[in-house]
Order: C-alpha cells, then sequence, then structure tokens
C-alpha cells in the first residue's frame, strides 16, 4: 500500500485557531513536501497552533488566501471546516489542482489491492449514533482498527497502522463526504482508483472507493449553517454510496423518514434495513419484534436473540452494528460461512459493548444521584433522544445549550415544556440557547425571567448540591462559542464533576 506522497509542493488550507490541521501539516512535511499553510486568520489569532509547528521548515501565508499559492502549488489538501463549495476549491478547480480533504487523501494514500481487507472496509455516517456504531462494529469486529470522524483516531493518524487482515472501520461526516462526488484526481490519468474500475471514468466524477458496507443511521436537520437545505446535506451524505457496485452493501434505518430520499438517489449496492417494527417479507434486515430481534433474507426469518431493557435509540444502534458486522463477516472470503455461526460470534461480542464517550455516558453514580455526559449531542434531536431515556426519574435535571448552527428549536421546546419542570432546567449562554428561549418563552414555559449561566462551571456549581436524581449534560447545540469543539466540552464538564462532586466528600449544598 502506499502511504505517503513526498517530493510534493503542498498547500494546506486552513489551520485553525483550535489546531485541527496540525497534525495534517506534521504528516504531509514529515513525507518530505514542500510545506505551505495558508489561514485566513492571522498569525496572532493562531499562535497556539503555529507554536506547535516551531522548528519545522514550513512557510506561513496568513491572515488570507492569495490565488498564486493556488496556482503555484501541486497539491491542495483542505482543513474540514473548508466546505467543498467555498471559493478556495473553485481557486483549486481553476488552476486544475489535485486537491483532497482528509478522506479523500487516506483513500488516495491507501490504494490497497482489490482483495486487501482495507478495500473493503465499513463506512458509517448519519446525524446521530455514527460513533458509537463504529466503536460497537469495531469491538465486534476486533481486532479491528476504527478511525475517521474521531478526533484521537483521525484518518492520517491511523494510516501507518493499517494492514491487509485487519478490518477497517470508519466514521464518516458530513464535512469528509463532501469532497467524494467531486473526486479530482482526473488531472492524474494514470492514477488507480480504489474500486472495482481500473481507471477513473471522468465523466462519473468519482474514483473514491466507497465502503463495502455502508451504514446511514438517521438524517435530521444539522449544519444547515453549512448547507442552507436539508436537501442539500442529505445530498451530501448520500455520497457515502456514491460508486458502490453490486458487491456492496447499503444498510438503511427502514423507519427514518428520509429513507425514502436516500433510495431515490439510485443506490448500485444490495440494500439491507434496520428496523423497531417487524420488516415487510420483501425487505432483507435486522428488526426488533417486541423484545426479540430477527434477522430476514429472501422471504427467511431466523430468530437472533432477545434483547430487554433498551432505549429505541440504543435498540437502532445495536441493530445498525449488527447488521453491518453479519454483512462484512458472512461476505468475506476468510470468514465462518454459515449464518448461524457468523451471528453466535456477533452474539457473544454484544454482552460486553462498550460505553461511547460523551455519549449518554454515566460518569458517576453515587447513593441516588446520577450524572450523564451526553456533550456529543450537538443537534437537538440528539437532546430529545436523551429526554426520552431519562426524564422517567421524578428528579430529572436538564443542563443544555450552546451555539446554533441554524437549526429549529421547537421541537425540543415542546419536549423540554412536557418532561423537564422549569427549576430543573439549566442554560448555558449562546446563541443556541437564545433560539431556545424564545421558543420556550412562546410555549409559555417561563412564569419569570429564565436564569441562563455564562459559564459551564456556574451551572455545575449551581448543581452541585443535589444529593436525588440525574443531572444530563445534553447541549443540543454545537460548542464554538466557548469550547474547542464537543469532546473538549465533555472533558471540561467531567472534570467539573469531579471537583464537584467527590466520592469522598459529601455534596456541597446550594
Amino acid at each position: 500500500m502506499q502511504k505517503s506522497i513526498s517530493g510534493k509542493k503542498v498547500l494546506l488550507v486552513g489551520l485553525g485557531r483550535l489546531g485541527g490541521g496540525v497534525s495534517t501539516a506534521k504528516f504531509l512535511y514529515k513525507n518530505d513536501n514542500i510545506l505551505t499553510i495558508t489561514d485566513l486568520n492571522t498569525e496572532s489569532e493562531l499562535k497556539k497552533s503555529v507554536r506547535q509547528l516551531k522548528g519545522f521548515n514550513i512557510k506561513f501565508h496568513l491572515g488570507g488566501h492569495k490565488e498564486s499559492d493556488f496556482k503555484n502549488n501541486d497539491i491542495i489538501v483542505f482543513n474540514p471546516a473548508v466546505s467543498h463549495f467555498s471559493p478556495w476549491v473553485k481557486l483549486a478547480q481553476k488552476y486544475k489542482k489535485e486537491f483532497y480533504n482528509d478522506y479523500t487523501l487516506f483513500l488516495k494514500l491507501l490504494q490497497p489491492k482489490p482483495n486487501d481487507i482495507a478495500s473493503r472496509y465499513i463506512g458509517i455516517t448519519g446525524t446521530r449514533g455514527k460513533t458509537t456504531v463504529t466503536t460497537w462494529i469495531g469491538y465486534i469486529l476486533s481486532p479491528s482498527i476504527i478511525g475517521g470522524n474521531i478526533p484521537q483516531n483521525g484518518l492520517l493518524k491511523i494510516i501507518d497502522k493499517i494492514t491487509s487482515k485487519t478490518p477497517l472501520v470508519l466514521e464518516l461526516s458530513s464535512y469528509q463526504l463532501e469532497y467524494v462526488g467531486d473526486w479530482n484526481s482526473f488531472n492524474n490519468p494514470d492514477c488507480q482508483v480504489l474500486n472495482d474500475r481500473s481507471i477513473l471514468d471522468k465523466n462519473k466524477g468519482g474514483g473514491i472507493r466507497s465502503p463495502h458496507v455502508a451504514v446511514i443511521t438517521n438524517l435530521s436537520s444539522d449544519h444547515l449553517n453549512r448547507y442552507g437545505t436539508i436537501e442539500k446535506y442529505l445530498s451530501v451524505k448520500a455520497n457515502i454510496f456514491k460508486n458502490q457496485t453490486k458487491n456492496d452493501f447499503l444498510i438503511l434505518n427502514f423507519l427514518d423518514k428520509y429513507t425514502l430520499a436516500f433510495l431515490k438517489k439510485k443506490p448500485q449496492s444490495q440494500i439491507y434495513y434496520f428496523s423497531l417494527k417487524s420488516l415487510p417479507e420483501s425487505k432483507k434486515g435486522l428488526f426488533f419484534s417486541g423484545e426479540k430481534v430477527y434477522f430476514q433474507e429472501n422471504g427467511k426469518k431466523l430468530f437472533i436473540s432477545k434483547f430487554t431493557d433498551l432505549s429505541p435509540h440504543q435498540k437502532n444502534n445495536l441493530l445498525a452494528s449488527m447488521l453491518a458486522s453479519y454483512l462484512y463477516l458472512n461476505q468475506h472470503k476468510s470468514a465462518i460461512r454459515e449464518a448461524n455461526d457468523v451471528w453466535k460470534k456477533i452474539l457473544l461480542k454484544t454482552k460486553n459493548l462498550p460505553q461511547i464517550l460523551f455519549r449518554q455516558q454515566i460518569i458517576l453514580k453515587k447513593k441516588n444521584l446520577v450524572v450523564v455526559n451526553d456533550s456529543a449531542s450537538t443537534s437537538p434531536e440528539g437532546t430529545i433522544v436523551a429526554i426520552e431515556r431519562f426524564s422517567k426519574n421524578p428528579d430529572f435535571i436538564l443542563v443544555t445549550g450552546g451555539t446554533d448552527k441554524k437549526l429549529d428549536f421547537k421541537r425540543l421546546s415542546e419536549y423540554i415544556g412536557k418532561y423537564v419542570k422549569t427549576k430543573n432546567l439549566f442554560l448555558l449562554n449562546g446563541s443556541a440557547t437564545r433560539k431556545l428561549v424564545e421558543r420556550l418563552r412562546k410555549n409559555k414555559y417561563f412564569k419569570s425571567e429564565p436564569p441562563v449561566f455564562g459559564s459551564l462551571k456556574e451551572i455545575v456549581k449551581a448543581v452541585s448540591g443535589l444529593r436525588r436524581g440525574i443531572i444530563v449534560f445534553s447541549p443540543g447545540s454545537a460548542s464554538f462559542e466557548k469550547f474547542k469543539n464537543e469532546f473538549d466540552r465533555g472533558r471540561k464538564f467531567n472534570r467539573l464533576i469531579k471537583q464537584y462532586f467527590r466520592e469522598n466528600k459529601p455534596p456541597r449544598l446550594m
């Protein structure tokens, strides 16, 4: 496998104030490329990121982008924060340059042989649940390599770990999938593509090897500050199956309202579904009937197992993970061929599925008190799922709020009005919070001016006197006004909980 590019003049567009491009810069530099970094922010605004590259022989063109940089470099690499629809990508196209984001560059460098496991990777996308499903599939198929839209396992960080024998499972965000539909390596006619076609079909604009097993967990409004409409967002997500063939698999959520829209994109792969209700006999997939799970294929139904005490979102994540693992194992040449044996192997692993960091993660259990960190909830729908799961507790506390992504908070405000007592709602100030408060006011939820906290520390301090109930931190919005990202937000919440809810000290009273 090719795992490097070297001796090229490379332009990295977007270093980022939070260091998002630092690891990409180091990867490109260590492979003997002549590297230039450009960013709209000034050097003083980027000082933390620039400091991490001290001692590297890198040119910095900061405080704006120069057209000459796009003209004079061989390869352009865009930070995920740079939209494919930006004028900077148009500049790369204008000068007929090879350009990539981390996902397309990863696949360009990987270039496995057709029969290598790495060429038959599993890809997961969706609005919610993709990290959980990615992690669980990786666990079921372990030993495996997981990566993608996971900070500690970024694509260029894991590339040196990939072998021809280890299953590869990738979480793919819409930002990463943006660049698939117009992969530009047609500028290099000798480039080998990563699917059954040996030479890039210029007319179809594809060349990226789609996942052998692609999963779309669900779809709801998100990132509309970037895409404008749900239709455009859906089209980007659909890129995950753009270059699939009849030998590949696409897994869809049968009950999701956008599944029909994905089908209208006419995927060429074999389609399987997961569902919380019985599937029609004509459909293939995995579904719950009551608490029992069945696998259905070619009109035959096989009982798999019984699962109890799972919330709807946990059931969906479990079904998607099991089904993707089954299709991967049962079709791969080296895997066990008998379906029952494959399901037995999968079921053994489902007994100890790992809890996912910052996704409804229980971080404290103390007598009658439970604290849940759901910092990875970056949309109103994510917080609605948390409310559905935890609000049965009469002492349910919701901590929410953050940065707006031009999303609608109407439905979340209705759930809060129905399930959260006014005194048990703690709001973290931000642009999304202000939209939510406006909605709640319209619903006459507040009887007086709502308290909005300026920092997470103030909120944790305010709830630290509680002795019973369940505290759920589920922001339902982005984090950029106060934190680097949702993971930084989650880590800081954990530290504050540890500080104010020490195990051997009684909780302080308000």
